[in-house]
């Protein structure tokens, strides 16, 4: 029993910081000139795809 929970004290936390990363990093590119050019561009793509 206290192996589980030395092993979810850890577990936990690290995915805490990984959404967290994640959703800064998310923001990031959305924000970005650069973000912005590819999600344009993955988004032309579908079009030409879907005709």
């Amino acid at each position: 029993m206290e192996a589980f929970l030395i092993i979810i004290s850890y577990i936990i936390p690290f995915a805490i910081l990984y959404f967290v990363i994640v959703t800064a990093v998310k923001r990031g590119i959305d924000q970005s000139e650069a973000g912005r050019i590819i999600i344009e561009n993955k988004v032309r793509n579908k079009d030409r795809e879907k005709q």
